[in-house]
């Protein structure tokens, strides 16, 4: 019983993480990559920062390095947002609120306008 619910509890999971590493779930990967990329760019500047120190070009490492890691925390918030919070219970309302507004506003339907047969007798169609 104990493997049973260890198997219906990891393979949903492990299903997951094996679709992301394989590239089919490709929003997630490029994700990842990106936050590992800029993590690997800001750690290798940070280490020629350290190397010359004493150089001119330092005051511009340090502000690269830290604009990197920033962007590092902005991209993990927006994850963890798209990951935790888009599924949350409460959130699936205000998302379905927001996406109708939208669609009100940006999606206005245009069909009767366009429909030959509903105009009146004596309007002709307008050409195009």
């Amino acid at each position: 019983i104990v493997i049973d619910d260890l198997k219906t509890l990891l393979c949903p999971i492990l299903s997951f993480w094996g679709d992301v590493l394989c590239w089919r779930r490709w929003g997630i990967a490029l994700l990842m990559f990106f936050l590992l990329m800029l993590t690997s760019v800001a750690s290798t500047m940070a280490f020629l920062l350290e190397c010359c120190i004493d150089s001119s070009g330092a005051h511009i490492a340090k502000a690269a390095v830290r604009s990197i890691m920033v962007a590092v925390k902005i991209l993990l918030a927006v994850a963890v947002f798209g990951v935790f919070l888009r599924r949350a219970r409460w959130f699936v309302p205000m998302r379905s609120l927001f996406r109708t507004c939208w669609r009100y506003v940006f999606h206005r339907r245009l069909a009767p306008k366009i429909w030959p047969f509903f105009r009146g007798t004596g309007e002709t169609p307008k050409p195009k």
